[in-house]
């Protein structure tokens, strides 16, 4: 029997991932170029940039929450006021 070797998850603190962000977004570096210089999977950085521009407005798609984004809002809470039918009074 082989072992199979499981890679552990490594945890980024906010400000790391901010700055690798800005390197691709204002320091013209491409993502893969920036991810080969930071040590992390180019892919990783890739999600990162995209959801920074999904946050910002740039491109399209569900918000990060807390970024103060109106992306996603609306259906649900319409849904949740006038889906249970009118509403009943006791007499």
């Amino acid at each position: 029997m082989t072992e199979e070797r499981r890679r552990t998850r490594r945890k980024f603190s906010a400000e790391f991932e901010r700055d690798a962000v800005e390197l691709v977004l204002t320091g013209g570096k491409s993502v893969a170029e920036a991810a080969r210089d930071l040590g992390i999977y180019d892919s990783t950085l890739g999600n990162w940039v995209k959801q920074a521009r999904i946050d910002r407005g740039q491109q399209e798609g569900s918000s990060t929450p807390g970024t103060g984004s109106i992306a996603g809002t609306g259906a649900g809470k319409r849904e949740a006021t006038h889906g249970a039918g009118p509403a009943q009074t006791s007499s």
